[in-house]
């Protein structure tokens, strides 16, 4: 077993993100690293080669494009935490650096909950399928309907009302519905020839909606809930998609209504009127 606590910790951190690459994307190639790491492109080509000298069965070059592709053989030779990783995922999405055929907008600002993390075997193997546009076959954990096998497309990985989900076509309900990823036992390649060119675009996802949020009237210090939500003049205002919109007035159990009654617990009321329906649809 190569050493690779006797790496310097740049170069290590370096082998780690072509592990990571791997695993989540399917594939590296120099010109990746370059654009991701801001690295000469002859630097890449001495960590691929040192990366291939160290775990020769975890990639395989394909010509046609000159990058480097995980095989069935892969093994991580990191681990990659629920934290780091999808932090990376966010960061490359927003940037525009993933094949991806949804909207690439995304909350202004992100919520953690460490109590809902997703595995990241089935992260990243539904990553993997957003880049490469195919087909998976998942096994799925229904909160009142049980388990179910299906089959989707997905297409964005986003942070929600209960922790990371998916946005993906379900082909046997012929809609897009948002899967939680800590509800997923299993994912698998399918073998099922669907054309992504077919599927309806996700008009919920492509609206892109204004949320301008304030506190409360009945909060007892307005000026508390402005310092937790970075209010600037008494409210914020996000641009999003109306998916992650619904999934933000849902968290953070938003007024819509004026007349809504206000428990305790709830801290903020929408601005102005819904021109969205923000039912969630998810299984």
């Amino acid at each position: 077993m190569f050493p690779l606590d006797e790496l310097p910790l740049t170069q290590k951190d370096r082998l780690e993100f072509i592990d990571f690459s791997l695993e989540f994307y399917g594939k590296v190639s120099r010109q990746w690293l370059s654009k991701c790491l801001q690295l000469a492109t002859a630097s890449c080509t001495r960590d691929i080669a040192l990366y291939r000298q160290i775990a020769s069965d975890n990639l395989e070059m394909r010509h046609h494009d000159k990058a480097f592709y995980r095989t069935e053989k892969f093994t991580a030779l990191f681990v990659h935490t629920p934290q780091k990783s999808l932090a990376n995922l966010s960061r490359y999405f927003q940037q525009g650096l993933t094949c991806s055929r949804a909207s690439q907008n995304a909350p202004d600002f992100t919520f953690d909950n460490s109590l809902l993390y997703p595995d990241m075997h089935v992260t990243a193997a539904v990553n993997r399928a957003i880049v490469s546009r195919s087909v998976v076959e998942i096994e799925y954990e229904c909160l009142r309907a049980g388990s179910m096998g299906t089959e989707i497309v997905p297409f964005a990985i986003f942070h929600g009302y209960r922790g990371w989900y998916v946005r993906a076509y379900d082909l046997s309900m012929s809609q897009f519905i948002d899967f939680s990823l800590s509800r997923m036992s299993s994912v698998a390649q399918s073998t099922r020839p669907v054309s992504v060119s077919d599927i309806p675009a996700d008009t919920i996802w492509n609206t892109i909606v204004e949320l301008s949020l304030e506190p409360h009237p009945s909060a007892a210090n307005r000026r508390a809930i402005e310092l937790m939500y970075g209010m600037k003049n008494g409210g914020i205002a996000l641009t999003v998609n109306a998916v992650i919109a619904a999934h933000i007035l849902r968290r953070e159990n938003v007024a819509i209504n004026s007349g809504d009654v206000a428990p305790p617990e709830r801290l903020l009321r929408l601005k102005g009127n819904l021109l969205f329906d923000p039912a969630l649809e998810e299984l």
